[in-house]
């Protein structure tokens, strides 16, 4: 049984004409909209946290964390390369967080270089792009508020 298959240049054609994606990613600037959505979602952050009643410490690095892969995004690589800028601040993150705990814990440098290498390099890569694609998605909501606010003007 033959398929019916479209020529080879109707299909090159096609893919051609669809525009790219829209990679949302935090902004070199802010306006009403953006400042009103990033604020909601750090309440949400801060709320949720709440509910799972985790320690003040556990709130202050998770904060942390999400304002240093946001502002990755928006600096590292000129803001064009906002995934692998989530990425590698979410490395350097965990890395700072990690010190942070050990040092304050006063625990072994042994156990700080095994746990940074076997948690930290690929944990915060991960944890890093999960990030990432949460500050990108609070800034596709506040482009999403932006449209339909100025579509009601």
């Amino acid at each position: 049984m033959e398929r019916d298959e479209p020529p080879v240049d109707v299909v090159i054609e096609v893919v051609a004409e669809k525009p790219p994606p829209t990679i949302y990613s935090a902004p070199r600037r802010f306006d009403i909209a953006t400042i009103m959505v990033v604020t909601i979602a750090y309440a949400v952050l801060f709320s949720g946290l709440r509910l799972l009643n985790a320690a003040p410490h556990i709130l202050a690095a998770a904060t942390f964390f999400v304002s240093v892969v946001g502002l990755a995004q928006s600096l590292l690589y000129g803001g064009k390369h906002p995934r692998v800028a989530s990425i590698h601040a979410g490395i350097a993150s965990m890395l700072v967080l990690l010190a942070f705990f050990f040092f304050t814990l006063d625990a072994p440098v042994v156990c700080f270089l095994v746990s940074g290498f076997l948690f930290v390099i690929p944990g915060g890569a991960a944890f890093g792009y999960i990030a990432g694609v949460l500050v990108g998605s609070v800034f596709m909501i506040a482009d999403w508020v932006r449209r339909w606010s100025s579509s009601k003007a």
